[in-house]
């Protein structure tokens, strides 16, 4: 091999080998199931339902418009929104959830990345967050529906002029 072969061959292995070196590592199952640990994500999965039965609960009085509901009314809401919640708790168990976090953290984030959170969810700021977080969502959502209630007066004519004139299009 000639003496300015040797460089070129050398500088193409490293320009190779650079993508495979340059990759991160790929995250771990068990540092997934330690991220999922102390992020309790097991618990806030059970806080979802509670909060899923309170968003249930106002949006049946929001649609009683201020109207009182009699007796009948709330042991009907409340079996509804029990039956609701039983059917998201076998369909959302942890045991289903929990391969598809751990699949969806894999597929996101690289080894570094989970360690990095880990230590931050460690500290007493990532506590906190990792605490309040369930409230901030429940505020979010809560939030979501007013200006949804209020965007609907407005969208409904919308919706139904385009639907009728799709419908005439097509005849």
């Amino acid at each position: 091999m000639t003496a300015p072969m040797k460089p070129f061959l050398l500088s193409l292995a490293l320009l190779i080998a650079a993508p495979v070196c340059s990759q991160e590592q790929r995250v771990s199952e068990a540092t997934v199931r330690e991220l999922l640990e102390v992020s309790d994500a097991r618990n806030l999965v059970q806080n979802m339902y509670a909060q899923l039965d309170g968003m249930l609960d106002q949006t049946f009085k929001q649609a009683l418009r201020g109207k009182v509901m009699n007796p009948e009314q709330e042991k009907l809401s409340a079996e509804m929104r029990a039956s609701v919640i039983a059917l998201m708790q076998e369909q959302m168990s942890w045991e289903k959830l929990e391969p598809v976090y751990i699949k969806m953290y894999a597929d996101t984030f690289t080894q570094s990345d989970v360690e990095g959170i880990l230590k931050f969810y460690q500290t007493p700021s990532g506590q906190a967050m990792l605490k309040k977080m369930p409230l901030l969502m429940q505020n979010v959502m809560q939030s979501m529906m007013e200006l949804t209630q209020g965007l609907m007066p407005r969208l409904q004519p919308l919706l139904e002029d385009y639907t009728r004139r799709i419908v005439d299009a097509g005849q």
